[in-house]
């Protein structure tokens, strides 16, 4: 299902394409695919995070360019870290970043939004 991840050179556009030309009925996205498309949509600049307007915006983008090539959105994972919290303050932190996740899946049309245990340790 995940087609790779931005950071890596894969350029969401082109992996869509990709996706639908050797038939796949959907894809999992990945957060920083969205972080990437907004930057190249000008909406932010270098290492700047775009903002929760920036991201939507390329979420509505994303949304597009997976019903143009027949692809169904089958979840987002962007919740890193989360799993298996036992500081309070640090949880507390993590569901309000959260909140803007559940704007970018609708406006995405998703409806999972993934929180791997599989990254749980493992910080970027």
């Amino acid at each position: 299902m995940s087609l790779g991840r931005a950071f890596a050179g894969h350029r969401l556009d082109h992996n869509i394409a990709c996706a639908a030309q050797n038939g796949f009925a959907g894809i999992e996205v990945f957060y920083e695919d969205l972080d990437y498309l907004a930057k190249e949509l000008g909406h932010s600049s270098g290492d700047s995070t775009p903002s929760e307007d920036q991201l939507l915006a390329a979420s509505c983008l994303l949304k597009e360019m997976c019903q143009t090539n027949g692809l169904e959105i089958l979840g987002v994972q962007p919740f890193l870290f989360y799993e298996r919290l036992v500081d309070r303050k640090e949880h507390t932190r993590m569901v309000e970043k959260m909140q803007p996740c559940f704007k970018i899946a609708k406006a995405s049309g998703i409806d999972i939004i993934h929180i791997p245990t599989q990254f749980v340790g493992m910080k970027a």
